[in-house]
């Protein structure tokens, strides 16, 4: 198994953090380091690009503190689907799975720094730190385990709410999934990319938690990228209002000819920033197309066009009956024709 790791050193390495934490099952999440912080195990498979589908563990690391011995605290399981080199860095793509919970952080890190073979983050007599952020276990660390509750999730939370760098957050958020509206299921992306049905409501279901008190001023921004593929039917603002609750966001999709993608973009908002804050992350639709139907109407459409020609023809007793014929045939084709031509080119998607 991989374990990647972030800091709070820079606002991205805590954001991939509290992404790892937001996005729903099956979401994707880039992660990228350089050479130096990558195990040479790991860059010799990068070369090869054997790690396709290998299982991962994303962790914090708490090193703010050059006295103390930097400190793991698991977040969430994965499993990296691409990764690729670049220059002297690497990025790779996470799809996220089940949340990552360990009771006892000083017994997980005590048995990581075993399977890893002693190769994570240390500080240096000389202040400087020396290790690997992405590292390879010699088996899955048994002191975490896998879950998808939410009580396991505002355990992590807690965890991750104590230490520095993160005391000063407003709120943590998980955006459990996307359902359609009256179903109790959530839908599981494929290939980190939500389908939807065209014309069905949906409903995007977000759950927040603040381990202190709920800080006032702050909210979620919703936005669609394209709303003639998903429109939002409820207020895309989502304000923080307590210290914890779900919030729920409607969609209506279109109704494309033919299936097209969209996303949805969440914004954190808080009170000293924009109208949209921080950019969080998006999350890939794909609005099935509706072919037949469309076909369908466009015939209808067609035969329409085509029926005064058609009728006018039929009912005039000065033409032959092969020059009917005729006329019947060519208003036909050019009616169905300029139907299915209108249906498809001029139809709105909702």
């Amino acid at each position: 198994m991989f374990i990647c790791l972030s800091s709070g050193a820079s606002p991205r390495y805590r954001q991939d953090i509290l992404r790892a934490l937001a996005l729903p099952r099956g979401a994707r999440l880039q992660f990228r380091y350089q050479f130096r912080w990558i195990a040479q195990g790991i860059r010799d498979q990068l070369s090869k690009g054997t790690l396709k589908k290998a299982a991962a563990l994303i962790a914090y690391i708490d090193q703010h503190d050059n006295t103390k011995v930097p400190e793991l605290v698991p977040c969430r399981f994965a499993t990296i689907t691409d990764a690729e080199e670049h220059g002297t860095t690497a990025s790779f793509v996470l799809t996220v799975d089940d949340f990552a919970y360990s009771d006892n952080l000083s017994a997980f890190n005590t048995e990581l720094q075993s399977l890893s073979g002693g190769t994570l983050p240390r500080w240096q007599p000389d202040g400087k730190i020396a290790g690997t952020y992405w590292l390879e276990s010699s088996a899955a660390p048994v002191t975490v385990i896998r879950s998808a509750n939410l009580a396991d999730w505002e355990r992590i939370v807690n965890q991750i709410a104590g230490y520095e760098e993160f005391a000063s957050e407003k709120f943590f958020y998980t955006l459990q999934g996307v359902r359609r509206l009256g179903s109790s299921k959530d839908l599981i992306p494929y290939s980190g990319v939500f389908a939807l049905d065209p014309g069905r409501h949906y409903e995007c279901r977000i759950y927040h938690f603040q381990p202190r008190a709920a800080a006032e001023g702050t909210g979620l921004k919703l936005m669609s990228s394209d709303e003639s593929l998903a429109r939002f039917t409820t207020n895309t603002f989502l304000s923080i209002d307590s210290r914890y609750d779900l919030k729920r966001a409607r969609l209506r999709t279109g109704r494309p000819a033919r299936g097209e993608e969209t996303v949805i973009s969440v914004h954190r908002v808080e009170s000293d920033q924009g109208s949209f804050g921080i950019w969080d992350f998006d999350l890939p639709l794909r609005v099935s197309g509706t072919f037949w139907q469309t076909l369908v109407y466009g015939i209808v459409l067609g035969a329409l066009l085509a029926s005064p020609e058609v009728v006018g023809a039929l009912s005039n007793p000065s033409l032959s009956s092969e020059n009917q014929t005729v006329i019947v045939i060519v208003a036909s084709v050019a009616g169905l024709f300029a139907g299915v031509l209108a249906a498809f080119g001029l139809r709105r998607s909702v």
